[in-house]
């Protein structure tokens, strides 16, 4: 049991990885003889919120789509039974979040921070204008107004991947005869198409990479291996043989583990993208309908770079109605040519493979 002493604050994110790693990254060192952090996300992310060291307490919650909540007084009264009297202060940094709203009425929480959203003010004991700006600043803006005395900063890396983790992905690096030191990492997987780059793209990205040098594998969930397959049937032999897809091969932790080892991440926007900023590793981030400048990789700019075409139509933030019309590979990603991303992975990268680990 907590003392009476210390206040006990829980976050709550009823979202993807790439969300709760953007929210994690707003919650500061403490005194924990005077504060408790907790967050509230769905089972499948515990074991990442577990990871960051300004974390005290995770609740796993059994969250239905953020995109199609279904939220009723008896399954809110479900989900906030375990939830009962552990709290003082909820923060909602989703803007839209009913879900939360409610669990957290039902549970008791004495104190529910959010935003003036209708679909979550009904549940909320007070509610303030959301700031504009990069999305973790609402979670930062939530902890000012609840502690005005807590500083909040961004952290070089608030992930942090455990020994296990480290030991998972080394086995896996060694089953391919993948060296960590010669390794670049590429994810070109996202949870919607339209945010996904053309297979041939990624492939010149990676023959390029081989050519000079570098291993080459793909990362992803085992869902995306027909994409991985799509990408290898792109490259130039001989050069293939050297570039290994590891679909479904590692837990998101071992991946954290995987990323920090890796000497460069290429990604698409997308929650791995996120995961290998939490964990610092050296970052090329592939932008398309959404905005770097809303939803942008954080952490230490010397090691991040973001490639956005600056469209005309871009950002369009949606997913669902984009102004161009696409449902999948829009202009914006489709303009948007290997040659570019290899530039900029070559700045990040050393001249040859070896020359120093970071």
């Amino acid at each position: 049991m907590s003392s009476p002493d210390i206040l006990r604050v829980l976050i709550c994110r009823p979202d993807h990885l790439g969300d709760l790693l953007l929210t994690l990254a707003a919650l500061p060192a403490h005194d924990r003889s005077r504060l408790r952090l907790g967050v509230a996300c769905s089972p499948a992310l515990v074991p990442i919120a577990a990871r960051c060291p300004n974390v005290d307490a995770v609740e796993a919650v059994p969250f239905t789509d953020p995109a199609h909540p279904a939220p009723d007084a008896e399954s809110a009264g479900a989900l906030a039974r375990h939830l009962r009297g552990a709290w003082d202060i909820a923060l909602l940094p989703r803007i839209d979040d009913a879900q939360s709203g409610q669990m957290c009425a039902a549970a008791g929480i004495p104190r529910r921070v959010g935003f003036n959203h209708p679909a979550t003010a009904p549940w909320l004991t007070e509610t303030h204008t959301p700031v504009v700006g990069h999305v973790s600043r609402l979670t930062a803006h939530l902890l000012h107004i609840a502690l005005p005395t807590l500083a909040t900063a961004i952290a070089p890396t608030w992930v942090e991947p455990t020994t296990v983790d480290l030991e998972h992905a080394a086995t896996l690096l060694a089953a391919h005869d993948l060296q960590a030191e010669r390794l670049v990492l590429l994810h070109p997987g996202a949870g919607w198409p339209l945010k996904r780059w053309p297979p041939e793209f990624w492939a010149a990205v990676a023959d390029h990479l081989v050519a000079a040098g570098w291993q080459v594998a793909l990362t992803g969930v085992a869902a995306e291996r027909a994409l991985h397959d799509a990408i290898l049937a792109h490259l130039k032999r001989p050069l293939a043989a050297q570039v290994h897809s590891l679909a479904g091969a590692l837990s998101l932790p071992a991946l954290a583990g995987l990323y920090t080892l890796a000497r460069l991440v290429i990604a698409i926007d997308s929650g791995p993208l996120h995961l290998a900023a939490a964990v610092g590793s050296p970052l090329v981030g592939i932008y398309g309908p959404f905005g770097p400048a809303l939803f942008g990789p954080l952490g230490d700019a010397a090691r991040l770079r973001v490639l956005t075409q600056h469209l005309p139509c871009q950002p369009c933030n949606t997913l669902e109605s984009p102004p161009c019309g696409a449902t999948t590979l829009p202009p914006c990603l489709t303009t948007l040519h290997p040659e570019a991303v290899v530039a900029v992975a070559v700045e990040l990268l050393p001249a040859t493979p070896h020359a120093h680990q970071h």
